[in-house]
């Protein structure tokens, strides 16, 4: 191998192995910055810190809406999911539009005698979702 083929091969090779270490921390920032949910199934079992934050996602159960304090929009329901799971959520605000029985939710909180306050709601939609009046 002449001296400019081992010179090339070299550069090559740095390039490569910058560009491997890159994409290595790009993917490490990204996964520790990814939100995702985990659905009531799969709290079962599991124990969560009180500090923890979580996601839930899954359906709010029909009829488990229950306001316990409409002044201060305090309210309690169930999110199910297929496999079954259920988990009482609490939270306590002005609810998404989209928000209602039978419909999808995600809710954002800490996880408390296995029950989860929420301090945000997202309200999830099919993909067939249309905007009122289109």
């Amino acid at each position: 191998m002449s001296p400019r083929h081992h010179q090339r091969l070299i550069i090559v090779s740095s390039v490569g192995i910058l560009a491997i270490l890159a994409l290595s921390a790009m993917l490490y920032v990204m996964s520790s910055e990814l939100n995702v949910y985990i659905t009531p199934t799969e709290i079962q079992g599991r124990s969560f810190l009180k500090s923890q934050r979580i996601r839930v996602g899954g359906i709010v159960a029909d009829q488990s809406l229950v306001y316990e304090d409409k002044k201060t929009l305090a309210m309690v329901f169930e999110v199910t999911d297929p496999q079954g799971g259920r988990l009482k959520v609490h939270y306590q605000g002005v609810t998404p539009s989209l928000f209602k029985e039978g419909k999808g939710v995600i809710a954002e909180g800490q996880m408390d005698k296995g029950q989860l306050y929420a301090t945000m709601l997202l309200a999830k939609h099919d993909e067939n979702y249309q905007p009122p009046g289109v």
